[in-house]
């Protein structure tokens, strides 16, 4: 089972000549990304559950390549980017709660 969550992300200001309180050209989105699988005493399964990610991130890398990116509301996206690896969030009796965090970078614009 796969699952994706926004994390809470500020949003980044600046003052101008003006004194105005203005967003900055370049703002940060982070997700969760997770995957609820087996685990347990079996290394085969749970290295695969880690090779899964890696190849999630090879996949994400290479959308940034051919500029496959998401749309966001209020901009244009710059790129994806992993910012952690895959680690065990949530370890179960029998499953286990996977998880990698990613950013999006994109472009402020105003509506």
């Amino acid at each position: 089972m796969y699952a994706l969550f926004a994390q809470p992300s500020a949003l980044k200001y600046r003052e101008n000549v003006l004194g105005e309180i203005v967003p900055l050209p370049k703002q940060e989105l982070f997700f969760i990304f997770t995957l609820l699988d087996a685990w347990g005493s079996d290394a085969e399964q749970n290295l695969e559950n880690y090779a899964f990610f890696q190849r999630l991130i090879t996949w994400i890398e290479a959308q940034n390549v051919k500029r496959n990116l998401p749309q966001v509301e209020n901009g244009r996206t710059v790129g994806v980017y992993p910012t952690l690896s895959a680690y065990m969030a949530a370890p179960g009796a029998d499953s286990a709660r996977y998880q990698i965090t990613i950013k999006i970078v994109y472009n402020y614009r105003k509506d």
